[in-house]
């Protein structure tokens, strides 16, 4: 389980307007009709994340994008 510490958490000021957080969570693709293989790694999908970035424009969002490799 779990411990987080009080500095995980966020503060947020009851003054300010409401904050959208959007997270948006990618992973590699693969045949959810077959068993697991390690040999699927493409991730050609992130290709297009920039459509997503042309909504969040619109709207003042910006997408912070981190690219974990386990």
């Amino acid at each position: 389980m779990l411990s987080p510490r009080l500095s995980d958490f966020c503060s947020i000021d009851p003054t300010e307007r409401a904050k959208l957080i959007v997270v948006i969570d990618t992973e590699e693709e693969f045949d959810w009709s077959l068993d697991f293989s390690r040999q699927n790694t493409s991730v050609r999908s992130m290709r297009s994340i920039e459509k997503i970035q042309v909504i969040f424009d619109e709207y003042r969002h910006s997408l912070g994008i981190s690219l974990i490799t386990l």
